[in-house]
């Protein structure tokens, strides 16, 4: 929740304040194992965290008018 919360202010500095875009990109959770090696071990919650910051950034943008990207 607090994530939320967090990309949920900068989203509305950004459009409100600044007048741009918010853009997220990959940053540094670790994998499940705190493996830091490409392609060891599962990345399931590092998975879900970019789900639900993705998920709520769309769902706010919809509900505002305004589009929304993933990729």
């Amino acid at each position: 929740e607090l994530a939320r919360v967090y990309v949920m202010s900068h989203l509305e500095d950004a459009v409100n304040v600044l007048g741009k875009p918010v853009i997220i990109e990959e940053f540094g959770l670790p994998r499940d194992d705190l493996s830091t090696c490409p392609n060891r071990g599962p990345t399931t919650i590092r998975d879900r965290f970019y789900e639900d910051v993705v998920y709520a950034l769309c769902e706010e943008s919809a509900e505002a008018g305004r589009a929304c990207a993933a990729r």
